[in-house]
């Protein structure tokens, strides 16, 4: 089970993608997918429609981006990109079209904020923080940096639509137990489970905040294998979605809720993938190279 606190610097948050072409899926009308793209020798963030249709590049760094995520109404991207130099990582915000970036923190040498989450209009962002024996969870406005929450020993947040909750790991230190929990912003837990041998990760609020789609990770002898479920915070039940030999992580809603975006292996190769909410009617989006982490948006 991984350590929330164990950061392996510059690569925690990395993430390797590439883009494809059009599956003929016709994908919820008008919204848009960000992903990690490596087609070009560099990590960068790539945007394609729905469908898999007019992949696109947005950024251009020597550096490299990752953990990218856009905010529902499609307008902003959040992004993770390295400090060589410094030994550290931090959070920025663009424009969809990759104009105005801007950075939201500043590391420190040997630490990094990443994974970045938006709600619905991109003017509040959650990310993590590590350093060392250190994992946290921010909470802050994109427009004045200013911190609204924090929680300890966090990490790999979700942040809802609304604005108002939260999903996470969380490591219960001493005794490195990993807690995955849904809260509101006023700390109180809506939802709370510890499983031995499973972490949940990377987890997606649908649109309405109801339900999430999470990758529940299971290790077992060395190993470990990655699948896509849904979870109910209400009842926690565990819907499975995706089931098998695959590694398949990295879910996110339409904006309409109705389909989920995905990243699996299924095709010998990491690729963008997109099912019915229900778990049916899996079609893959991209085909070149290797393609993870998306995000839906617009």
């Amino acid at each position: 089970m991984k350590k929330l606190w164990v950061v392996a610097l510059l690569t925690v948050a990395m993430i390797n993608g590439c883009g494809g072409g059009s599956s003929g899926y016709v994908g919820t009308s008008g919204s848009k997918i960000v992903f990690i793209s490596s087609r070009n020798g560099n990590q960068e963030i790539y945007a394609m429609d729905s469908d898999g249709s007019n992949q696109r590049r947005l950024t251009r760094t020597d550096e490299g981006e990752s953990s990218s995520a856009i905010s529902l109404d499609g307008r902003r991207i959040a992004f993770t990109r390295p400090n060589i130099a410094e030994r550290n990582y931090d959070v920025y915000i663009m424009d969809f079209d990759g104009s105005n970036q801007r950075k939201l923190t500043s590391a420190g040498w040997e630490s990094g904020f990443s994974s970045p989450s938006l709600n619905r209009d991109g003017n509040l962002v959650a990310f993590d923080y590590s350093a060392r024996r250190t994992a946290q969870i921010y909470v802050q406005s994109t427009s004045s940096n200013r911190m609204t929450s924090s929680i300890d020993y966090g990490s790999d947040p979700a942040l809802s639509a609304d604005g108002q909750k939260l999903a996470y790991s969380q490591l219960c230190y001493p005794c490195e137990v990993e807690v995955f929990k849904v809260t509101r912003l006023d700390g109180s837990i809506e939802f709370s489970t510890e499983t031995p041998g499973v972490s949940y990760q990377t987890p997606s609020f649908h649109p309405n905040g109801s339900n999430l789609v999470i990758t529940k990770r299971m290790y077992e002898n060395g190993t470990s294998n990655a699948d896509i479920f849904l979870l109910n915070p209400l009842n926690g039940q565990l819907t499975p979605l995706s089931t098998g030999p695959f590694q398949e992580s990295n879910p996110t809603f339409s904006p309409d809720g109705k389909q989920i975006a995905y990243s699996s292996n299924e095709s010998g190769s990491n690729q963008i993938w997109v099912m019915d909410a229900d778990g049916t009617n899996k079609r893959r989006l991209t085909g070149e190279g290797d393609n993870a982490g998306p995000s839906w948006g617009g």
